[in-house]
């Protein structure tokens, strides 16, 4: 399918809304990030070249990961490219090798998460909430498989979505949006060339020290002699995922509205009976949510931890806890599922009230956990009434 026409019908879908208010609008400033390469620059092309937005609302971000000799030179083209096509330009250095030994990360985990520090940093200071990258249908293939290899769950075998929040700017609300994901990294090179579009090449593309790297020189190939249509079916299975995980995402959210009972800095309780009657895809998402509300998303939790969690939450005693990611402790209660972060507790002899009351005089309020508090007018007290 043609490469233009297939972005500017994913862009103009962002732009009506179909369902719901429009995502864009041609007023709507975008960054886009740009490495030089086929897939961003062909983005850049489309966006700044062919009319899909006003070029005075578009910024490019440059992240140079100081990984290789040509890193400098690749910095270099993609300032000169934005400035020759009249885009706003924005750029960054980080030693991604020194980042992974410090957070003991590998290489490309490391780059990952440098380069989304630097695009929520970017949307900050320009007050933008909108992030474009050039991932493409075979960066969806290769995710697919790395996340089979990693061990995963549905979430994984969805992979990229085309709309998703931008990770590392959780104080921040920005999206990050994928309009190549349904075109091929053929369709992207053709249009490179028909257009006479010279992208830097990336000569760490072909060494086989990094994992998307084996999957996509080596495993892909392999698999595509038992099936040709490999990367087609893969494809498949992530969009049919998608939408199963959307459902399931959207039923989590009414569920949470039912089960959280009252919450405070660092804790929150969940109606144990509630969260019992729900079927057991939903008790694991909603023990993944309450995690995440604590950390501010800031953790993965593994399927055994989740699982040994969801056992005490099911089958313990009044008393039994589990740990959870980030220092995480799920406590059972007699009536409730407690969650806190370390030193966070909430005091046990005091019943916590999640919103101011009005206590009339006189009268009574019912408080959590069967605690009530009763006002009453004594004429003449004496101290033992007091």
């Amino acid at each position: 399918m043609n490469l233009e026409r297939t972005v500017k019908h994913m862009v103009a879908g962002w732009c009506l809304g179909r369902r719901q208010r429009p995502l864009l609008s041609p007023r709507s400033r975008l960054i886009l990030a740009v490495s030089g390469g086929p897939d961003s620059l062909a983005l850049l092309h489309l966006f700044s070249e062919q009319g899909l937005h006003p070029r005075q609302n578009l910024i490019v971000a440059h992240l140079n990961h100081l990984l290789r000799p040509d890193a400098s030179a690749d910095a270099a083209f993609v300032r000169e490219t934005a400035a020759a096509w009249g885009v706003g330009y924005r750029e960054q250095t980080v030693d991604v090798a020194a980042l992974a030994q410090a957070e003991k990360r590998t290489v490309e985990e490391a780059g990952r998460l440098a380069r989304y520090r630097f695009l929520a940093r970017v949307c900050r200071q320009e007050r933008v909430h909108f992030v474009l990258t050039g991932h493409q249908a075979d960066d969806q293939v290769e995710t697919i498989l790395h996340h089979l290899l990693r061990g995963t769950g549905p979430a994984g075998l969805a992979a990229m979505t085309p709309v998703a929040r931008l990770p590392e700017a959780p104080d921040w609300p920005a999206w990050l949006l994928r309009p190549l994901l349904t075109s091929s990294a053929a369709d992207i090179r053709a249009y490179c060339a028909a257009h006479n579009l010279q992208p830097r090449q990336d000569s760490t593309n072909e060494e086989t020290d990094y994992r998307r790297n084996q999957i996509r020189l080596e495993l892909i190939p392999q698999l595509e002699q038992f099936n040709p249509q490999l990367r087609e079916r893969l494809l498949t299975l992530a969009r049919l995922t998608r939408a199963d995980e959307h459902y399931l995402s959207t039923q989590t959210d009414v569920a949470w509205q039912q089960l959280l009972q009252t919450e405070g800095p660092g804790w929150l309780r969940l109606a144990r009976a509630a969260w019992l009657a729900a079927p057991i895809a939903l008790r694991r998402r909603l023990l993944r949510r309450a995690t995440a509300a604590l950390l501010m998303g800031n953790e993965e939790m593994g399927f055994r931890t989740l699982d040994q969690a969801c056992q005490v939450a099911a089958t313990g005693r009044t008393g039994a806890m589990a740990r959870l990611p980030g220092g995480i402790t799920l406590e059972n209660e007699r009536e409730h599922l407690l969650l806190y972060r370390p030193e966070m507790r909430p005091i046990k002899s005091v019943p916590q009230q999640a919103a101011t009351a009005e206590l009339p005089i006189p009268g009574q309020i019912l408080l959590a956990d069967g605690w009530s508090l009763s006002a009453a007018i004594v004429a003449n007290p004496g101290v033992e009434q007091i």
